[in-house]
């Protein structure tokens, strides 16, 4: 699964870390973070997860690809749990066409 997670004000990577570690899933996270005028690109941020780690193993050689780990103080978020304080960005930093 691929997901985009881009986002200016929430930090989604802890929350799909902890869905990783609850469904027994591989997980890798990309911050794309270099602008390209000729791409006419924003920096993104990409997650993705598979069932067995040989399924990433390409993005787990690749250095721009960081496991996923969940940040101390967040939790699974649920139907009946979600705490959406947890993982707003508090300092934002000013990036241009973004």
């Amino acid at each position: 699964m691929v997901f985009h997670i881009s986002n200016r004000y929430l930090d989604l990577k802890p929350i799909l870390a902890h869905l990783a570690h609850d469904l027994d899933l591989v997980g890798f996270v990309q911050d794309d973070m270099e602008l390209s005028e000729a791409e006419k690109k924003a920096p993104s941020t990409w997650a993705v997860m598979a069932r067995r780690p040989s399924d990433l193993s390409q993005l787990a050689e690749d250095r721009r690809w960081k496991p996923l780990s969940a940040t101390p103080g967040t939790r699974l978020w649920t139907d009946d749990f979600s705490n959406i304080v947890s993982v707003f960005k508090w300092s934002l930093t000013k990036t241009k066409n973004y």
